[in-house]
């Protein structure tokens, strides 16, 4: 039984369905200890790392058997280059959501070898997923093209690493019931496979049966850093977990586009 807190509520949807997934706040009426899920929803300011008071208390407490945080790719910051990216990597954050990340990462270190709690960063990469809202670049890009809306992009050449979020539930279900347990790993999440967004849209179009309208757009250029190149070397996960993702970027399109279709999709 995996507890989560904060965690992204597509996630949660999507996790409900294959996993056993509860609130953090039902755990104190079971026994104890747990597995901790928890991220950052969403995180508008740096007050959000205060949650790490509360999460101080499990470690000290023995509340948690293991601790399981969803980060992100960011924390490379400048270091994100033009080849897939490992855990080694020196993190140079560029961004204040990157910076709110990689802070607690750290922390987390510091709780896992002081009180002796197994505990896992995933370095998630472009998680994709059912239940995402459209300000998700792959359902914004499936909806626009299926009912004909103009694709407002800044650059379309940006490369990013999409991993299905069955294979992230995956890991996550694995690591949750993992019993040979070293005390702190960080872990990168991704496929390894490099995709630009026009290969990205072309995908798309072959799926859908549609051409996309795209129109450069350049307010949609990010003032704070935004990687040209951003890609998972995923040789650790592999090796450690003997896990490896299943769901190729054409397959998972093609359930986003299905899911989309049997809602309805969002005509906005």
């Amino acid at each position: 039984m995996v507890y989560y807190y904060n965690v992204p509520s597509w996630l949660v949807g999507f996790f409900e369905k294959k996993y056993k997934l509860m609130r953090i706040g039902d755990a104190f009426n079971r026994d104890l200890p747990i597995t901790l899920l928890f991220s950052y929803e969403q995180c508008f300011s740096y007050s959000s790392i205060s949650i790490l008071d509360s999460i101080e208390i499990g470690y000290k407490k023995k509340f948690f058997k293991k601790v399981i945080f969803l980060s992100s790719y960011g924390v490379y910051g400048k270091n994100l280059g033009v080849d897939p990216v490992s855990e080694d990597t020196i993190c140079e954050p560029q961004d204040a959501h990157s910076v709110l990340f990689y802070s607690t990462e750290v922390a987390l270190r510091y709780l896992a070898f002081k009180y002796e709690v197994p505990t896992y960063v995933l370095r998630l990469f472009t998680v994709y997923s059912p239940f995402q809202p459209l300000s998700y670049i792959v359902p914004w890009i499936v909806n626009s093209i299926m009912h004909d809306k103009v694709l407002m992009i800044g650059d379309i050449e940006k490369v990013r690493d999409y991993i299905y979020v069955s294979d992230m539930a995956n890991l996550i279900h694995i690591i949750a019931n993992r019993k040979e347990e070293e005390v702190f790993n960080i872990v990168n999440v991704g496929t390894g496979k490099p995709t630009s967004v026009r290969e990205l849209i072309e995908i798309t179009e072959s799926i859908v049966g549609k051409k996309a309208r795209v129109v450069f757009d350049a307010t949609r250029i990010r003032e704070e850093f935004d990687p040209d190149y951003a890609v998972a070397d995923i040789s650790k996960a592999k090796k450690m977990f003997n896990w490896k993702p299943k769901v190729d970027l054409e397959r998972g399109i093609t359930y986003m586009y299905h899911w989309l279709m049997g809602r309805g999709s969002v005509n906005v």
